[in-house]
C-alpha cells in the first residue's frame, strides 16, 4: 500500500504541474491576444482622423452591429464617436 500511496502523490503533484503549465499557456495566449487588440486599435485610431466621414460612419457601423447589446458601455462610447463626427 505504501508503494500505491507514492505513486498516487506522484500522479497528483504531476497533474498539478500540468495544471500550472496549461494555465501559464492560456495566460500568455491572452496577454498576445490584448497586445495584438492594442496594436491594431491604435493603427486604426490613427488611421481613422484621416478618413472621410462616410467611412468613418461604416466602420463604426460595422462595429456597432458586431457588439452585443449587453455591452452598454461599449455601445456608449461608439455613439459618443458618431456625435463627434
Amino acid at each position: 500500500m505504501a508503494v500505491l500511496d507514492k505513486l498516487l502523490a506522484k500522479k497528483e503533484k504531476l497533474d498539478q504541474e500540468i495544471y500550472v503549465a496549461k494555465n501559464k499557456e492560456r495566460q500568455s495566449e491572452r496577454k498576445v491576444l490584448v497586445k495584438q487588440k492594442i496594436l491594431l486599435g491604435s493603427y486604426l485610431l490613427n488611421k481613422f482622423d484621416k478618413m472621410d466621414v462616410e467611412e468613418k460612419k461604416a466602420i463604426l457601423n460595422k462595429i456597432k452591429t458586431a457588439t452585443s447589446e449587453k455591452r452598454i458601455s461599449d455601445n456608449k462610447a461608439i455613439d459618443e464617436l458618431f456625435l463627434k463626427i
